[in-house]
């Protein structure tokens, strides 16, 4: 029987471990086995537990490439002033993009594959209800609806206002798959049960580093409480990110610069969520699967045809940063923060960067080629630049401590908890090695000394440390923040507004650039305008438009209760 609709379109589940070290791609394929040959204790529903986590593998599920291009992350590509129309990015930076976009597509199909395999499990597990006494009966229980949460939690977050189909069985005929649409408020409520069922069954933490990159509560906690902060709803958010925050059994604390971002720390101590990859596990499989153990991100982020570059105004802003000459291991001849160093590839750097320095790679800013590259999804620090292109076993962490605590601040600030709030902010520049907010607390660090009112806070989360710390991170982090703050419009307009140009880094180094804001420039510099970035976009943009993604045009157009 053909089934035609989008939402279950499963392509054969290499049930690779997410853990990404053990090789399970001879296993029984659970996707393709009856109940009566499979799915019969639960060393197969742990199996199935595997073919379900490896879907978030699936590069269309997160997006980032073109979602930062959606959001104020990115510049599309290669070329300038405008950019190769051959980069799928470019109609998300442009607002171009229609329902029959390749990326909503398969983004849509890759969030109902991992309901569809979560489901399984989850019935699979009610047939073998005699067990529940079992904990790992109640473990993988806790995964399974994790997981089917935190799909909905996504299509809840991106797609038509939060009114999306509910699948919560595996269908058993074609009629199964043409669900009508289910307003917002069910959604939400329907994954925030899921969230809930595995917050206070999933451990806290795995005791076997081999289940490193596993569900916990902590990470159902993590996104419950964004949850309600998406939804206004400050005080249950608080609950929950004070959890994550204080709880002894998570064990999570912010990881010390040098471990950010390094391609030999994988799960840090501020890990909460992290995708495993590992690209000595079947090299042969194309960096395009997505059953691939390869990250593409890697590729994405170097200067290549479809990949996603520093805007100006990004770039200035890392390179702007101000580091305190008290911070332990200042040097004085850095150019960069250490933030900016960890994260992106811009003039200044003296880090290694694919055998040579950032200073001396081939960042050229001129007409064609970027003036700063993401740095974090690459691994540039250990390989060549021709292997990276190839795909790294870079891990890709989802969610992180340091979101927690901005999100947390910004919830002190809606209580009029200002200090708190502050000292939240501060806690991750004093990592970096920033100079910090406020007046004087330490006398071992630099602060600015200013008055922080609750808007000048607000500000410097919306502008400064949300879109710095988190850049290019997660499931839409950055767009739901624009669309939540309701600031996406007029941040596109003041972006098209604003001026930089890039100059010479070193007389030595030529058409090796930087960006500089109009007042930093001076009349004897060599220099190229960029006043073009966000000029189309801020036109095209509209709320009603473009807030949410739409529906795929294939899905609408096959279930007929879909209008």
């Amino acid at each position: 029987m053909k089934i035609k609709t989008l939402l279950y379109i499963c392509c054969i589940a290499l049930t690779t471990s997410m853990t990404g070290c053990t090789d399970e791609l001879d296993q029984v394929n659970p996707n393709q086995t009856s109940t009566d040959s499979f799915w019969v204790d639960l060393d197969d529903t742990e199996k199935g537990i595997n073919a379900m986590l490896a879907v978030l593998r699936d590069p269309y599920l997160i997006n980032i490439n073109v979602e930062s291009s959606r959001a104020d992350l990115a510049w599309p590509g290669y070329g300038r002033p405008l950019p190769e129309l051959k980069n799928w990015a470019s109609p998300w930076y442009f607002k171009t993009y229609t329902t029959s976009d390749n990326y909503i597509v398969k983004n849509w199909n890759a969030l109902f594959r991992g309901i569809f395999r979560a489901n399984q499990v989850i019935e699979a597990l009610e047939r073998l209800s005699s067990l529940q006494d079992n904990p790992r009966w109640t473990e993988q229980m806790g995964e399974a609806r994790f997981m089917r949460g935190l799909m909905y939690f996504y299509l809840h977050s991106a797609y038509n206002k939060g009114s999306v189909p509910i699948i919560e069985t595996v269908p058993k005929g074609q009629l199964d798959f043409y669900k009508n649409l289910s307003s917002s408020s069910t959604v939400e409520a329907f994954f925030r049960d899921d969230l809930t069922y595995a917050y206070k069954n999933l451990p806290g933490k795995w005791e076997s580093t081999s289940d490193l990159g596993r569900p916990t509560a902590g990470a159902a906690a993590t996104i419950l409480g964004t949850s309600y902060l998406y939804e206004s709803d400050y005080q249950t958010a608080i609950t929950y990110f004070e959890d994550v925050i204080n709880n002894p059994e998570y064990g999570y604390e912010l990881a010390p610069a040098e471990d950010m971002f390094n391609s030999n720390v994988e799960f840090n101590s501020e890990s909460i969520l992290e995708i495993s990859y590992n690209s000595s596990v079947h090299p042969e499989i194309s960096i395009w699967d997505p059953n691939s153990m390869r990250n593409i991100l890697g590729m994405y982020s170097r200067n290549t045809l479809f990949g996603f570059y520093l805007p100006a105004w990004l770039t200035y802003e890392y390179r702007s940063e101000q580091q305190d000459p008290k911070a332990p291991g200042y040097n004085p001849s850095e150019m960069l923060s250490l933030r900016a160093r960890a994260m992106v590839a811009i003039k200044g750097d003296h880090t290694p960067y694919y055998g040579k320095t950032t200073e001396l790679a081939r960042l050229k800013g001129g007409d064609s080629n970027g003036f700063g590259y993401y740095k974090k999804y690459t691994s540039a620090d250990i390989m060549d630049e021709k292997t990276d292109k190839l795909g790294t076993g870079k891990n890709v962490v989802l969610n992180r401590l340091s979101d927690v605590y901005l999100m947390y601040a910004e919830c002190m600030v809606k209580e009029n908890k200002l200090d708190v709030a502050l000292d939240y902010i501060n806690r991750i520049r004093k990592r970096w090695g920033l100079v910090l907010l406020g007046h004087s607390v330490d006398a071992t660090r630099t602060y600015d000394e200013k008055d922080y009112t609750a808007e000048d806070i607000m500000n410097q989360l919306m502008y400064k440390e949300r879109p710095l710390e988190l850049s290019a991170e997660g499931f839409e982090i950055r767009w739901c923040d624009l669309r939540r703050w309701g600031i996406t419009q007029q941040r596109f307009r003041d972006l098209a507004a604003q001026t930089f140009y890039l100059v010479d880094y070193d007389n030595e180094l030529p058409k090796k650039k930087y960006v500089k804001t109009p007042d930093e420039l001076t009349e004897a510099e060599d220099n190229s305008i960029i006043d073009y970035e966000y000029d189309v976009t801020a036109a095209n943009y509209s709320d009603a438009l473009h807030n949410y993604l739409p529906i795929p045009i294939n899905e609408s157009s096959n279930n007929p209760n879909i209008n």
